[in-house]
């Protein structure tokens, strides 16, 4: 199996990171291989552990580990002041409410 037939067409693996699920970064000869013993049917599909690139935001700290997702609620007043000032400051209501928290949690 070439590179080409693989689903990482378009992706140079020499130049963009792609990780498996233990943060590994995946080399072109690992999707070779992968890709031979698929073939020769010396591993089946489920046994192959490579992970494509995810959409999405970006790891927040290690690249290719999922960073934990924190949901709450707010009541509409808060809700608008955190739009407005991400507005106003050009920057996402994430990285502000992501701030907040660090801060927050830093004094405490």
């Amino acid at each position: 199996m070439t590179r080409k037939d693989t689903e990482t067409e378009g992706v140079d693996l020499d130049r963009e990171p792609v990780f498996d699920r233990q943060g590994r970064r995946i080399t072109e000869d690992e999707v070779n291989r992968a890709g031979e013993a698929l073939e020769t049917g010396d591993v089946a599909v489920h046994e192959v552990d490579i992970v494509y690139p995810r959409r999405g935001r970006p790891s927040l700290t290690t690249p290719g580990v999922h960073s934990p997702r924190v949901d709450t609620r707010v009541s509409r007043e808060v809700k608008n002041h955190l739009e407005s000032l991400a507005h106003t400051q050009h920057r996402s209501e994430s990285e502000i409410v992501r701030e907040a928290l660090e801060e927050y949690l830093a004094r405490h």
